[in-house]
C-alpha cells in the first residue's frame, strides 16, 4: 500500500523524541510509525495521533507491534511564519495484542503505556516479560508490570486478590484412626460420675417420709 510508507515519512521527524533516555550511549534511531489508518487532532498546543490496523513502531532500542497506537505530543509555536512543528512526546499508548521487543527483553500484553519523561513502560492485560534474568508474569490479568528504566528495576502493581504459598517441614498424621477402639474414661472416673448422679435423688426425699 502507498498509504503506509507515507505515514512513516510524515511522522518520523515529529516523533523522534519518543525514545527513552539511554543509560549507555547508543546510536539514536529516528522513531517511525507505520499503520493502515491514521487520525490526527491538534488544538494549537497539543497534538494527538491515532494509528490503527497493523501498527508498527520502531525507535531507539524498541520495536512495538499492536492493533492500535495513540500518541500524545506537544506542538511548538510558529516561528517566522513557519508552520508549527510537533514537539516532545508526552505519552504513547499501545493496545490490542501488544508485543514489545528490546535488546534485553521481550514483553507481551494487551495494553502498554510508554512514558518517555518518566523513562518507564506500564504493561497491563495479562502482561509477560522475558529477559536474560528469567520470566516475569502475574497471577491476575489485572496486575501491572512496570518497566522502570529511570530507577533501574521491574515491579508488579497488584490490582486484585493474590494466592500465597508456603512450603515447610512435614507434621505427623493427626487424623482419627478408625481401627482403634473408642476411648472410654477410667473406672474411677466412671464411679464418681455414677455417685454424682445418685446424690440428687437422695436429697429429693421429703423429711416426713423418713418418720
Amino acid at each position: 500500500m502507498k498509504f503506509r510508507p507515507l505515514i512513516a515519512i510524515l511522522l518520523s521527524g515529529a516523533l523522534a523524541q519518543a525514545t527513552f533516555a539511554q543509560r549507555v550511549d547508543k546510536p539514536l534511531v529516528q522513531t517511525e510509525i507505520e499503520a493502515v489508518r491514521l487520525k490526527v487532532q491538534n488544538d494549537g498546543e497539543n497534538a494527538y495521533f491515532l494509528f490503527s490496523e497493523e501498527v508498527l513502531l520502531t525507535a531507539t532500542n524498541m520495536r512495538v507491534e499492536c492493533d492500535q497506537l495513540e500518541v500524545f505530543a506537544t506542538r511548538q509555536a510558529e516561528d517566522d511564519g513557519q508552520v508549527g512543528k510537533f514537539g516532545a512526546i508526552r505519552q504513547i499508548i499501545a493496545s490490542g495484542n501488544v508485543r514489545i521487543e528490546q535488546a534485553e527483553r521481550t514483553a507481551t500484553c494487551q495494553k502498554a503505556v510508554v512514558q518517555p519523561n518518566q523513562e518507564r513502560i506500564v504493561l497491563s492485560g495479562s502482561p509477560v516479560v522475558e529477559q536474560p534474568g528469567g520470566r516475569v508474569t502475574t497471577f491476575n490479568p489485572e496486575d501491572e508490570i512496570i518497566l522502570d528504566r529511570g530507577n533501574g528495576k521491574i515491579s508488579i502493581d497488584t490490582k486484585g486478590p493474590r494466592k500465597l504459598r508456603l512450603t515447610s517441614t512435614a507434621i505427623r498424621d493427626l487424623g482419627f484412626e478408625q481401627e482403634l477402639p473408642v476411648p472410654t474414661p477410667p473406672e474411677d472416673e466412671a464411679e464418681e460420675e455414677t455417685e454424682a448422679e445418685e446424690e440428687p435423688a437422695k436429697q429429693a426425699v421429703p423429711e416426713e417420709a423418713e418418720e
